[in-house]
């Protein structure tokens, strides 16, 4: 069985790779949505999608914190 300090920076190379994959395709999606939108409302969509995004990406985080590697 590992040691339980390998098992915490599994989680946390993991945990860090999807987040990487979250935020680019975040990215993805912000990038169009405000480059190749008509108008105000994609725009305006954009800044709510990113808004949830942080939140998101904040709560995910706080709570890997707390997480018992055991």
């Amino acid at each position: 069985m590992p040691a339980l300090s390998d098992v915490k920076t599994y989680a946390t190379f993991i945990y860090a790779f999807l987040m990487l994959l979250y935020w680019s395709g975040t990215f993805i999606i912000l990038y169009h949505l405000i480059r190749f939108g008509i108008s105000n409302q994609p725009k305006r969509i954009a800044i709510v999608f990113l808004a949830g995004s942080l939140i998101l990406s904040i709560i995910t985080t706080l709570f890997f914190a707390q997480v018992i590697f055991n």
